[in-house]
């Protein structure tokens, strides 16, 4: 599901990158590209440093988030 969100993010910008009509339109899309890369980036550095940094709280936390959306994928 994520995958193919990701995916389809990436070919939305690859299709708007491909009607540009000029150079500050490729570099604005690519920046585009970039500042994605790097929230996705961030985010899973900041979910890894607050499991290592405040353990009692978000590793449970964790848990039950990945058994709440095992129980909403069978749904």
């Amino acid at each position: 599901m994520i995958n193919q969100r990701i995916e389809n993010i990436v070919n939305f910008i690859r299709e708007a990158r491909d009607e540009a009509d000029c150079f500050a339109e490729h570099v604005m899309y690519f920046m585009a590209f970039l500042l994605l890369g790097a929230g996705f980036i961030a985010l899973a550095f900041t979910i890894c440093m607050l499991a290592f940094t405040i353990p009692k709280v978000f590793i449970p936390l964790y848990f039950s988030i990945f058994i709440l959306w095992q129980g909403y994928k069978r749904l």
